[in-house]
């Protein structure tokens, strides 16, 4: 039995429905990219990240129920999203690869130009809370816009204006007059910031500050 080909009818359909789809999203797409280069490092990337997240967003839209009252943002975290997987599972491949070779890999050589930035870490994670510390790293760091670190953090651009001006005030203080709210952060947790840091791991840096996380 032969099978039956095709319906031209739902193939325009789908045709029609993405262009209209890319000609809403148009006026997005510089923000979008911007983002994405901020995500990645690169270029190159960056494009190929812009371009997953147009078609992830069309696919997805039949899994949405209702109206999309942020259009930006729903561009915005699905390059989050993608990006975080490609990361874990890059480093999932690079774990596997080390295992198949048996090959234990020696410590990375401290950099001697990281002390003000262990530093600077370990002091963030120990004076201020979640949501400032990230704040702070997402403005400071890579330069995004309070539009960008709301949708970001899930918060609203009020509430990252505040922790913003409360990190900067509590970071400002002296040791002395801001005692510590938590405990000294443990040398590999500190090591895990510098890492991410270094490497413009934007997901993974959000997660460390956002988990508070502990080695």
């Amino acid at each position: 039995m032969a099978e039956p080909e095709f319906p031209n009818q739902i193939r325009d359909d789908a045709r029609a429905a993405w262009h209209r789809y890319v000609d809403f999203f148009t006026p997005f797409r510089p923000e979008l990219f911007r983002y994405c280069r901020r995500l990645t490092g690169n270029v190159w990337d960056a494009e190929d990240l812009v371009q997953d997240t147009m078609v992830r967003g069309f696919g997805a839209l039949s899994h949405v129920n209702g109206a999309i009252g942020n259009p930006r943002g729903y561009l915005i975290r699905i390059a989050t999203n993608l990006w975080t997987d490609a990361l874990r599972h890059r480093a999932m491949a690079g774990t596997a690869l080390a295992t198949h070779r048996d090959v234990q890999q020696a410590p990375t050589p401290a950099n001697p130009d990281s002390r003000e930035v262990r530093d600077a870490g370990a002091r963030l994670m120990q004076m201020l809370p979640p949501q400032e510390r990230a704040a702070l790293v997402l403005k400071e760091v890579f330069d995004m816009t309070l539009d960008e670190i709301a949708e970001t953090v899930g918060t609203s651009v009020g509430a990252i204006k505040a922790a913003l001006h409360r990190g900067r005030i509590r970071l400002d203080e002296s040791p002395d007059a801001a005692p510590a709210r938590r405990p000294m952060p443990s040398a590999a947790l500190v090591d895990r910031f510098v890492e991410r840091l270094n490497a413009s791991d934007l997901p993974g840096l959000l997660a460390l500050m956002l988990d508070t996380g502990t080695v």
